[in-house]
């Protein structure tokens, strides 16, 4: 091939090229559409609430009609509704798992007997039910292990009571915790906030391990409350009278933030410890 010929060809690749080049620079990106969150028309009388996000697109809707109260799945985005379950007995609790999977449902039925069921998020199945009392109850699921509910059932006297229910298992078993203050802290650790006095200001915090209610170690003395969130603990100490303190440690207790706040009250006089770990 002659030298003339094979500059020529090189020329027009390279032509090519810068053309393919600037072709492909002059077409835009394709913009994302951001959806639109779509207001949803309920009547004032049914609504009840929105229990929390089932999904980043969908929260978990509670209403009430003629008596019953129904649980849907709704998309905020296109409004659409989706059942999963109704009853004719009163609500007093309801909780979203963990893993997203299955709802806790704490009802009464009558005077006498209260349900706890665990719903099937998907299709509406009661996975478990036990029946008790209808006592003021308070309840905990565990973060690691969603099968393990831990509730503290109060007496008329407002003695209290706590079990650990396993619903996969259908066992439930007593827990010996001094404190009705507690929170879980792993698959089978608990805190608590331990007074000697049911009034009293201050607490120490106790970590336990239920499989074994002989051996409590002290973690933080003279507390106000405590919070655990994801992989934080967070407890409020009295600073002084003016003054509060928000610790925040690791889940091994170490410090890595803190910092000072002052006390609120309300017009009684009363101190307000309002804090939300979301």
């Amino acid at each position: 091939m002659k030298k003339s010929n094979v500059f020529l060809l090189i020329t027009l690749l390279v032509g090519l090229v810068f053309i393919s080049f600037g072709c492909s620079e002059e077409k835009e990106t394709p913009k994302k559409t951001a959806k639109e969150v779509q207001g949803v028309q309920i009547k004032t009388k049914e609504f009840q609430r929105v229990v929390g996000w089932l999904s980043k697109d969908s929260v978990l809707l509670q209403t009430k009609k003629s008596g019953v109260t129904y649980f849907e799945e709704l998309n905020i985005y296109n409004e659409k509704k989706r059942p999963i379950f109704n009853t004719k007995e009163s609500i007093s609790e309801v909780q979203i798992s963990p893993d997203y999977r299955n709802i806790l449902l704490y009802s009464a039925e009558s005077a006498e007997k209260a349900t706890m069921r665990i719903i099937a998020l998907n299709d509406g199945s009661t996975v478990a039910s036990r029946s008790t009392k209808p006592l003021t109850t308070t309840f905990y699921w565990n973060d690691e292990s969603p099968e393990k509910i831990m509730f503290v059932s109060y007496s008329p006297e407002w003695n209290f009571q706590i079990e650990n229910w396993d619903y996969t298992l259908n066992q439930l078993d007593k827990i010996d915790v001094a404190s009705p203050f507690i929170s879980w802290y792993g698959d089978n650790l608990v805190i608590s906030n331990n007074k000697d006095k049911p009034d009293d200001e201050l607490g120490n915090l106790y970590l336990q391990d239920i499989r074994d209610n002989a051996t409590k170690n002290l973690i933080v003395a003279n507390i106000m409350q405590f919070a655990v969130h994801d992989n934080v603990l967070l407890t409020i100490e009295k600073n002084s009278d003016e003054k509060l303190l928000y610790d925040f440690r690791t889940l091994g207790f170490q410090n890595f933030f803190s910092y000072n706040a002052a006390r609120e009250y309300d017009e009684l006089g009363t101190f307000v410890p309002y804090f939300d770990t979301n």
